[in-house]
């Protein structure tokens, strides 16, 4: 994407409110710089301008919804004295995001970009539904149960109407950008791989679970 064009997203109104805004112990960044992190993934896997533009729109949702995290009454910090939020109040991030760009964000924000916001408003929408079943098949009990759970991600992925790699592009580009040290998340960085780089298989995926969740006891 051209350069000065970019300059364009990063100044968005909207996405830029989400400076300081911390998210939870395993983000790193605020929703702004973890935003700019999840562009460069992308970029980094040769992403097309519908893919940039939605990696750098897919979570206004959470700088609309965002409300400080309180437990036993007290505001959650994070070790710089910064408070943590939640963002899935009263929907979910994605859903209130992919709401606000198809309401609020006209066609010809996107045209200049040579996109389409139909597209863009998908793929923000769907953006976590690969974490969704990657925690069943963190919880399986079996190889079995979690090809059980494999198999309805796959079903799922093929109800969503944008392209399943480009989807798989931005939850990677997304999970790699929460924290510079991804040893935690192995498991779904392995699945990304097994699915749009066919590496892996889900017998190797399992064994990598288990050594992990070995590691945490």
């Amino acid at each position: 994407m051209d350069k000065q064009l970019e300059v364009i997203l990063k100044k968005h109104n909207i996405l830029v409110k989400g400076k300081g805004i911390m998210q939870n112990k395993y983000h790193e960044w605020d929703v702004y710089n973890h935003t700019m992190m999840v562009v460069e993934h992308v970029n980094g896997k040769g992403a097309d301008n519908t893919l940039v533009v939605a990696a750098y729109l897919h979570d206004l949702g959470k700088i609309l919804n965002a409300k400080p995290r309180v437990k036993d009454g007290k505001v959650q910090h994070d070790p710089s004295g910064n408070p943590y939020h939640v963002f899935d109040e009263p929907l979910r991030h994605e859903q209130t995001g992919a709401d606000y760009i198809a309401q609020n964000i006209s066609e010809d924000y996107f045209i200049q970009f040579d996109v389409d916001k139909d597209k863009v408003v998908e793929l923000v929408k769907h953006h976590f539904v690969p974490m969704t079943y990657i925690k069943r098949m963190w919880k399986s009990e079996s190889l079995e149960e979690m090809g059980e759970n494999y198999q309805l991600l796959l079903d799922e992925l093929g109800r969503i109407p944008v392209s399943k790699e480009r989807l798989l592009i931005l939850f990677y580009a997304d999970t790699l950008a929460k924290s510079s040290d991804n040893e935690h998340q192995a498991n779904i960085i392995m699945v990304y791989e097994h699915l749009v780089e066919n590496k892996h298989s889900l017998a190797d995926i399992y064994q990598k679970q288990l050594e992990m969740k070995k590691q945490k006891t």
